[in-house]
């Protein structure tokens, strides 16, 4: 698996830690891991392409769009993922950041300090952006299942 680091730093070189840059990653770390599956070039050349599409600046183009300007998006495939899922990603972050401004917090936001790992974050991160929207593919978003409790023989 490739990992959202590793892909990130391939796609943005930065040398300062501002929180533009912060934010930059995240979503460009977002769209990484949502991208994730398949050969390691083509998932590469792939996020190349996504933030091109972006004007290599995916949180300007999520807030300061036009919606005439998401029609470029269309085009966009990855797999199963489509223009119009990327549709519904923009639509999401846009009115997310709108209200909050860290993409931490959508994860984070659904833990407490004592969780052992990020199951629950990223749970609470898949029915959060699920239910902000019908229209997208359940499968573009994974989650890890829930655990389920052993059943008594």
């Amino acid at each position: 698996m490739i990992s959202r680091r590793l892909l990130t730093a391939t796609l943005f070189q930065y040398r300062t830690d501002t929180q533009r840059c912060r934010i930059l990653r995240l979503i460009a770390g977002l769209f990484a891991a949502i991208l994730a599956w398949g050969n390691r070039t083509t998932i590469i050349n792939k996020c190349r392409e996504l933030m091109s599409l972006f004007d290599d600046a995916p949180y300007d183009f999520i807030l300061n769009h036009q919606p005439r300007e998401r029609m470029r998006l269309m085009s966009f495939v990855h797999r199963t993922f489509n223009g119009l899922d990327l549709l519904y990603f923009v639509e999401y972050l846009q009115h997310y950041y709108m209200n909050i401004n860290s993409l931490e917090h959508a994860f984070s936001g659904h833990m407490s300090p004592d969780d052992p790992t990020v199951e629950k974050g990223l749970i609470g991160f898949h029915k959060m952006f699920l239910c902000s929207s019908t229209r997208i593919a359940p499968g573009n978003t994974s989650a890890p299942l829930p655990e389920t409790p052993p059943v008594n023989a």
